[in-house]
């Protein structure tokens, strides 16, 4: 299966994400809820869901956590300062057949973590 794609929601400013290139590759899914504007939630979602996977496996929080950082100032030095919470759901194949998750958000939207194993 191959997924992959970035829309807009109906209000305009909310963004998201999906990339699933194969059963056995990464796959990223992400949410950006715009604050302010859209176009900050935009560029996210096509930077952050791709330049995580291209990190590699298995993934590494402090990636995550600085690709975020790295992409903020991005967006800042190109003048944009409207803002946008995320959500970002990685998931990889397990030694064991089974999936590893890491789920990530940031800003004052909510992410539910759930254990359906």
């Amino acid at each position: 299966m191959r997924i992959q794609a970035a829309r807009e929601s109906k209000k305009g400013e909310d963004a998201c994400a999906a990339i699933c290139e194969g059963d056995d590759a990464p796959a990223a899914f992400a949410i950006f809820d715009g604050h302010s504007g859209k176009i900050s939630a935009k560029e996210c979602a096509e930077i952050i869901p791709r330049r995580i996977l291209d990190s590699g496996t298995p993934f590494d929080p402090k990636v995550v956590v600085d690709t975020f950082w790295a992409v903020d100032e991005e967006l800042g030095k190109k003048k944009i300062f409207d803002g946008a919470t995320a959500q970002l759901l990685l998931v990889d194949k397990a030694a064991d057949g089974g999936l590893d998750c890491m789920l990530a958000w940031c800003g004052d939207s909510s992410a539910v973590h759930a254990d359906v194993a």
